[in-house]
């Protein structure tokens, strides 16, 4: 896969005085609340979407929005049942992840009849949107990674919602699959947590992990934004 190099001012993009170094294989927006970094991974998304619509390239590419919390029943059900079919590192990355942050959890199934998404106990299976807005978030960032396998990741507000000890070992599941997939990712978050997870472990992975500290980003009529960023 060919990653994106760098953010650009082309006016193709409808974007206006932005520009960034080199990016990596992992790209982190950095900044304060409000400055701006949802606003900037908007025109990120638009400037891969122009990329790979200009090439005809049927890379994939998800975009997991904080406003955007529904469930998609139907995309839960076929990601997971592709994993659990696989029955290969993805389950076991998926299953170890579960958890590593909740023990209890032994396995997990689909059912097609009920159109649901089990979690199975020791004892006992529940439907997998009875657990908690927590696990919740951790499927839909298993679902995003699936998705965007070999093509792109955005991720706005990565954090949100979840305790600081989940956040590390989902930065964690984020390095693997992106090293094994070859998947660029960009995301957003005001989390130390997420960027020394991702910092630390770039070195073992042999991945690029950019900082980018967005100052401010702002929408302007016909979509263009205008944006002052920097490198760390």
């Amino acid at each position: 896969m060919n990653n994106l190099q760098k953010l650009t001012d082309d006016a193709a993009f409808g974007d206006s005085n932005l520009s960034s170094g080199e990016l990596g294989d992992i790209n982190i927006l950095i900044g304060i609340n409000g400055g701006g970094k949802t606003t900037l991974l908007e025109s990120v998304y638009r400037q891969i979407n122009g990329v790979l619509s200009s090439t005809n390239s049927d890379m994939n590419i998800c975009f997991l929005r904080e406003e955007n919390i529904e469930y998609d029943e139907a995309q839960i059900i076929s990601v997971f049942n592709s994993i659990i079919n696989e029955k290969g590192r993805y389950l076991n990355n998926t299953l170890e992840l579960i958890q590593s942050i909740y023990p209890s959890i032994v396995d997990l199934s689909v059912s097609y009849d009920d159109r649901m998404l089990y979690v199975h106990f020791e004892d006992s299976k529940v439907p997998f949107n009875v657990i908690g807005a927590g696990f919740y978030n951790i499927v839909r960032i298993i679902v995003g990674v699936w998705r965007a396998r070999g093509g792109y990741i955005l991720i706005d507000n990565l954090g949100r919602g979840l305790h600081l000890d989940s956040t590390d070992r989902i930065c964690d599941y984020i390095i693997e699959s992106v090293a094994q997939d070859n998947t660029q990712v960009f995301i957003s978050t005001h989390c130390p947590t997420c960027l020394s997870g991702f910092r630390s472990g770039d070195v073992e992975s042999n991945l690029k992990t950019t900082v980018i500290n967005v100052k401010s980003a702002y929408q302007l009529p016909n979509d263009v934004i205008d944006a002052e960023i920097s490198n760390f």
